[in-house]
């Protein structure tokens, strides 16, 4: 057997305490938001059901509803509190689909619009990204499928050849912009390319004793300068072709992502069950007051059962016509409801 847990006194410091607090004003007051921004999300509170929202939202007209509503009297002619009660839902109803269409044109021209704007956005906000941590990101131009930091490239190295023509090699001048564009090896050294020819040039240029001409090494260095523009030029051409790309990619924006539309499906699908529901008993409240004959309501009910089966229930009127047992593995293709 177990020992008997020994009894909390109610006078114990513990108890007391936890009681002090429950009964603490603190805990059953609400502040509220007290920032800017906890202030201004706060103000769409009441529009955060969206499509179920019982009140007008913003870019929605209350002239139109009541239009809306008073031709669904119209074509129905509702008399007594119920019939009407049961139209200004169909009405309701009505105008929550109207909103979801109003969703869904939204979301895919959202898609469909700003497809190429944000991805341009997106290619900036990299190349101003990587412009400024070249270095140690290997180098801007590691980063080759960015056109943006392409044509800075391009730009760059063209101010930094008219700079050099007029400075040339200068001795203990830090190579910065060279080693923003190219980045370093894993020694830490200038890799293969413009920026290892200019380091070896300038410490050839730059000795107390240069066993060639400064001018010569200058004049070499330019002219290699020369087809690395042209080679960063052509790759500018092919990333235009990204215009195509993008092209394609906005056409293909139109169909809003899975989670969107599944969302979309099931409002749409809730909203119709509803619909159907409502205009049924509409249309049975008029039957009875104009004395045509009624069918009576059937309703099945689905359930499990203690036994692990799931058992489906149909009733007709207030009266139970079959009831059955639907094992877990089986499938009932036809269900007979005696009259």
């Amino acid at each position: 057997m177990k020992p008997a847990k020994a009894a909390v006194s109610p006078a114990s410091p513990t108890v007391q305490a936890a009681v002090k607090i429950a009964r603490s004003p603190i805990r059953l007051k609400a502040t509220g938001p007290r920032t800017t921004a906890g202030k201004k999300r706060s103000r769409a509170n009441a529009l955060k059901s969206g499509v179920f929202s019982k009140m007008f939202l913003p870019n929605e007209s209350p002239t139109d509803y009541r239009s809306l509503e008073e031709g669904m009297k119209d074509y129905f002619q509702p008399q007594g509190v119920a019939e009407e009660t049961l139209v200004q839902e169909l009405a309701m109803i009505t105008w929550r689909k109207r909103r979801i269409i109003v969703a869904e044109n939204a979301e895919m021209l959202k898609s469909h619009k700003f497809y190429t704007v944000d991805s341009i956005l997106d290619q900036r906000i990299e190349a101003w990204d990587l412009l400024r941590a070249g270095e140690t990101r290997g180098g801007v131009l590691r980063h080759r499928k960015n056109v943006f930091v392409t044509r800075q490239a391009i730009a760059s190295l063209e101010l930094f050849r008219e700079a050099f023509a007029q400075v040339g090699f200068q001795k203990g001048k830090d190579p910065w912009f060279l080693r923003r564009m190219y980045g370093l090896d894993s020694d830490d050294g200038a890799p293969w390319g413009l920026f290892r020819w200019f380091v070896t040039f300038c410490d050839v240029a730059t000795a107390e004793t240069p066993p060639d001409d400064p001018e010569d090494l200058k004049q070499t260095m330019l002219k290699n300068i020369g087809p690395e523009l042209r080679q960063l030029k052509e790759l500018q051409k092919i990333q235009e072709c990204e215009e195509e790309r993008l092209r394609v990619g906005e056409a293909a924006a139109i169909i809003p992502d899975q989670a969107v539309m599944d969302r979309f499906i099931r409002y749409e699908a809730y909203l119709r069950r509803e619909f159907n529901r409502t205009l049924a008993n509409l249309e049975r409240l008029q039957r009875i007051r104009l004395g045509q004959p009624v069918l009576q309501p059937i309703r099945v009910d689905v359930g499990p059962q203690h036994d692990y089966t799931t058992c489906i229930v149909i009733t007709v009127g207030n009266k139970q016509k079959c009831k059955t047992n639907l094992s877990k593995y089986r499938k009932i293709s036809h269900i007979q409801v005696s009259s």
